[in-house]
């Protein structure tokens, strides 16, 4: 329903896992969403391809699921902002508190974040690799 932070984690280590040729990281910026109504930019979590660059960006593909009215909308992802935008930048701090345990230590994100939906997901897919 909402993969938030846990979304881009679990699909850097099942690339890591399933693909350990392809070279790819996590990577915190800021996601710009431009749509009929006007722009809005917040702080976002992204897997890139080092090699050749291509972003997999997970939520954005659950958003245009859930809602294909996000298909309309343009999608920009940059790791820098402008600072005299950085003002209108929607921060959610949980969020961004989840990725940085998980950039600390990864045994003990997952030891004890909260969701145990999302530890049985992720016990699942390595499970049935």
């Amino acid at each position: 329903e909402n993969a938030g932070i846990f979304g881009p984690i679990l699909l850097n280590e099942l690339f890591q896992h399933h693909h350990p040729d392809r070279d790819t990281e996590l990577v915190q910026g800021y996601l710009q969403i431009t749509s009929p109504t006007g722009t809005e930019t917040c702080w976002h979590v992204w897997v890139t391809d080092t090699a050749t660059g291509k972003v997999w960006d997970i939520n954005q593909q659950l958003a245009i699921l859930y809602d294909p009215n996000f298909s309309l909308c343009q999608f920009n992802h940059s790791t820098e902002m402008d600072e005299s935008n950085k003002e209108n930048v929607k921060v959610d701090e949980e969020v961004k508190t989840y990725y940085e345990k998980y950039l600390e230590d990864k045994k003990e994100f997952w030891k004890k974040i909260p969701s145990q939906k999302i530890k049985n997901l992720r016990s699942k897919v390595f499970r049935n690799l």
